[in-house]
């Protein structure tokens, strides 16, 4: 029962907190995160919006711009020397990766190697440096996110396009009985004014990450791997966390993925 009570006010909270974002926007001049993004990422200028609706939330992790793709082929930071891709997307040693901070700062990289997980569409690049600490590696869920989340059933999720716009969908579930899905699918949301903030993942879109949202922070699910009932589907990160890790020391040892923390939820 105690899980059952928290995995509701998980959902409630998450659910509030998107709403209070959400109101008195318009979608059309909120989903993006910058401003003439196609015109000044490939100048390394990344103007927020000021109307973005999740201004303030930290999307550090999530790079807007390389040299192998411009706005195409995304890459997510999940520690502060290694990114995920898509594999069939993929990014490639001497590809130079751009991260931007919630400060504005601007933190260029380049792609040193790669290992793919498995047979999955799962790419692990390792970074030539360490990213600069205003760039905030992705989360992920930790090992009992079931006691938390539940299913993980019709939570709020938010997937980056190739135009840097969060469109907002719901999950559906992401854990049953304590096994993973492997592969994960968002969907449309019930709510018709969040539906306001979904469109179409389209060819191009491959790569992008899409999040949880749990108390404000972003949580990393997959990398968009294909449409999935046009709303984005992909290899769960959670379910093929081992394998990642794995491919993270093979690449380079001494880093780990960091876990969200629901317990500190529970004294708040």
């Amino acid at each position: 029962m105690i899980a059952v009570a928290l995995a509701l006010n998980i959902a409630q909270s998450s659910g509030e907190f998107v709403d209070s974002r959400l109101a008195g926007l318009n979608p059309t001049n909120a989903i993006s995160r910058y401003l003439e993004y196609s015109q000044r990422g490939a100048k390394d200028v990344f103007v927020p919006n000021t109307n973005f609706w999740l201004r303030g939330v930290d999307f550090s992790c999530v790079s807007p711009w390389n040299s192998g793709g411009g706005r195409l082929r995304a890459g997510t930071a999940i520690s502060k020397r290694h990114v995920v891709l898509a594999s069939h997307f993929p990014l490639w040693k001497g590809v130079r990766i751009v991260f931007v901070g919630e400060d504005g700062g601007v933190c260029p990289c380049y792609i040193e190697n790669t290992r793919k997980v498995g047979k999955t569409d799962i790419l692990i690049g390792l970074l030539n440096a360490e990213l600069t600490p205003n760039i905030h590696p992705a989360k992920i869920l930790p090992e009992d996110c079931e006691k938390y989340i539940g299913t993980g059933e019709g939570l709020p999720v938010v997937t980056f396009n190739q135009h840097e716009q969060a469109l907002l969908t719901e999950s559906e579930a992401i854990v049953t009985n304590g096994v993973p899905k492997k592969g994960f699918r968002s969907r449309k949301p019930g709510d018709e004014r969040r539906r306001a903030f979904r469109k179409m993942i389209v060819v191009g879109d491959s790569g992008n990450p899409s999040f949880l949202l749990v108390d404000g922070t972003p949580i990393l699910l997959y990398c968009l791997h294909g449409h999935g009932y046009g709303c984005g589907s992909g290899p769960s990160i959670f379910a093929y966390r081992r394998e990642v890790q794995a491919a993270m020391d093979e690449l380079c040892p001494g880093y780990k993925l960091e876990t969200f923390d629901f317990a500190a939820l529970e004294c708040h």
